[in-house]
């Protein structure tokens, strides 16, 4: 995941929480927020020189708020420009100095101990160790002869029952493709899906009903796997629904996929997004109006995206444009089982890597998983841009994950 860099016009919305670049960036301090977290002041800018002068200024600012709620986060990554943020450190206000807190708790996708990943920053912390990776174990033979394997992680995935993990359907179709005789999948526990902490064997899969429609074609982008055997001591995430009075608001996006640039991805992160549509044409809500989804067809590689379109120079401008009219008013979002999120300054972005990957928020004092990572676009300017789709849990996905987590295939289950 990738994080949006916050746009000066925006810096006045509140509330918000600052961070100071001590270094690195070449522009001097520098302010970036997260709507929908409640803090106690609306964010100071710092003249960054230590974590401890960092740290004093915060409580300077903040005089009732108690040493304990400050806390400090230091990380390097590198955005899509290419250049390097090192020594980014976020003063932090625990939203517990709000009086709101308890009544607003909805608007916060993270508790408070969890603000240090804010941004997409690394996500260490094992009150997230649900949310992991599925990945592939593959055989090779070398030239000499000698069978070689390698683990390879390729999509998210979050423990919502002991044997059961939602993820995305196209995860799943992906992962069909890819297995080989003496290929083993695994769901990886741990922040780095590169070398896991522990591995459990994939025993089965299932998808959720509704095969048509959709952003990718592939209608409720939801399925899950059943594990080998009961994960006991995690926790699984409860599944939260939805509704429109969510728009606009923030929730958590965590993921272990293409974090820069340079493609860098295997690692878990972390950050806020913003809830856009649950409804509607796609194109235009991401590009604004029809003239803007044509501009982009014609200043990007769309072949993916227009798999189905004629060939363009078979084509008269008049029939091209009514092809691009059609593909306009017909990808939509599939109404109660889909989501558009982010492309809102200080956004994570979702990329490669990062399907199947759960949308959060934290309610009642525990994590809730409202949707899984399904696809997005790209531009010039970012290998992932625009914000992502999530597929959601509408009401038949819903209860297919709920009959799927009580009753594990019977080759999970045992005897």
């Amino acid at each position: 995941m990738w994080c949006r860099t916050r746009d000066r016009s925006r810096q006045a919305q509140a509330p918000r929480f600052a961070l100071a670049l001590t270094s690195g960036f070449g522009r001097g301090p520098a302010e970036m927020g997260a709507r929908g977290f409640e803090v106690c002041h609306h964010g100071a800018r710092f003249a960054g020189s230590s974590v401890k002068s960092l740290k004093e200024q915060c409580r300077r600012e903040n005089p009732d708020t108690t040493r304990e709620s400050i806390s400090m986060s230091s990380h390097t990554y590198i955005v899509s420009s290419g250049w390097v943020l090192t020594s980014l450190c976020a003063c932090l206000v625990t939203p517990a100095c709000s009086s709101d807190m308890d009544a607003g708790e909805a608007t916060h996708p993270l508790s408070a101990g969890d603000a240090y990943i804010i941004g997409g920053a690394d996500a260490k912390s094992h009150g997230l160790d649900a949310i992991g990776s599925l990945g592939i174990e593959q055989a090779a033979t070398d030239a000499a002869g000698v069978i070689q394997r390698r683990y390879v992680p390729f999509c998210g995935g979050t423990l919502i029952g002991k044997e059961t993990v939602v993820t995305a359907k196209h995860c799943i179709v992906v992962a069909r493709r890819l297995l080989d005789p003496g290929d083993t999948l695994y769901f990886a526990v741990g922040p780095d899906g590169n070398a896991p902490e522990r591995r459990i064997e994939i025993a089965d899969f299932r998808m959720a009903p509704g095969d048509q429609g959709g952003f990718i074609g592939n209608g409720r982008d939801v399925g899950v796997v059943h594990l080998d055997e009961a994960i006991e001591d995690i926790a699984p995430l409860s599944l939260g629904d939805l509704s429109d009075d969510d728009l606009e608001t923030r929730f958590g996006a965590i993921g272990y996929g293409i974090q820069d640039s340079a493609g860098t991805a295997g690692t878990r992160k972390a950050g806020t997004v913003t809830l856009r549509a649950r409804r509607g044409k796609v194109f235009s809500h991401i590009f604004g109006s029809f003239e803007g989804f044509i501009h982009y067809t014609e200043t990007h590689d769309v072949s993916r995206l227009l798999e189905d379109a004629p060939r363009r120079e078979d084509s008269d401008d008049e029939a091209w444009n009514d092809y691009l009219r059609r593909r306009y008013d017909e990808t939509l979002l599939l109404d109660g089982y889909e989501a558009w999120v982010g492309h809102v300054a200080g956004d994570v972005q979702p990329c490669n890597g990062d399907s199947g990957s759960p949308l959060v928020r934290r309610a009642g004092g525990e994590l809730a998983v409202y949707g899984v990572v399904s696809g997005g676009l790209g531009s010039d300017r970012m290998r992932c841009d625009f914000g992502g789709i999530y597929a959601t849990f509408g009401p038949a996905t819903r209860a297919f994950l709920e009959h799927a987590r009580s009753s594990p295939p019977p080759s999970v289950a045992g005897p």
